[in-house]
């Protein structure tokens, strides 16, 4: 049976010194452990404990900076903590969202088949990769329109990419019901009202 005890020894002595010295070897045994025991209480420090250790090596190396754990063993430890692989895939979606609107061009920046994507879209986002993308791309648009009010239309259909101007305001229209022009005035309600409350305060 799988004491209080022996839980508080895993988590702050094992894990302490595995982390601290970069034991992945060790630590992949935690993630075993944990999938193990999934759902038991008790293992919540331990589990936010391990996921760290190497979330912090996947968004180093995502990001271009220096890491020490091996892709297979990244992977390894992905597939044994589904709270791990939750948070990593949603880092690197973040990460890549802005280069793109198309969902298979996002499965490519994100290094994964886009079948792949889609499942873990359904299972961590709730619905596929293109209204995902759909979505974010709507909340940019109204971003820029509340929060860059100095920008031409022109150039917020450029920054949303958007070819032309014509496909821009169909997609607003299609959308959102309204026209650009009509969202750039409601951004602009919103930001003189922001500029004005806080001039109150």
């Amino acid at each position: 049976m799988l004491t209080y005890e022996v839980i508080c020894y895993m988590c702050n002595e094992l894990t302490d010194a595995w982390e601290r010295k970069y034991r992945t070897r060790e630590m992949l045994v935690l993630c075993d452990v944990l999938h193990t025991l999934k759902g038991h209480a008790r293992t919540n420090e331990m589990t936010n404990r391990v996921c760290d250790y190497f979330f912090r090596e996947r968004r180093n190396k995502l990001y271009g900076k220096t890491f020490r754990i091996e892709e297979k063993d990244m992977a390894y430890a992905e597939s044994r903590l589904p709270e791990l692989d939750k948070a990593v895939f949603r880092m690197t979606v973040n990460h890549y969202s802005h280069r793109t609107f198309v969902a298979e061009e996002l499965a490519g920046l994100c290094g994964m088949g886009y079948s792949l994507m889609r499942r873990k879209f359904k299972t961590y986002y709730g619905t596929g990769p293109s209204e995902w993308l759909r979505r974010e791309r709507i909340r940019r648009i109204e971003e820029d329109m509340e929060y860059r009010v100095e920008l031409p239309l022109k150039e917020v259909a450029e920054r949303n990419a958007f070819g032309s101007a014509s496909n821009f305001a169909d997609f607003c229209q299609k959308q959102t019901g309204m026209s650009p022009c009509e969202l750039k005035a409601i951004g602009y309600e919103k930001w003189e009202k922001r500029r004005m409350d806080f001039w109150n305060q």
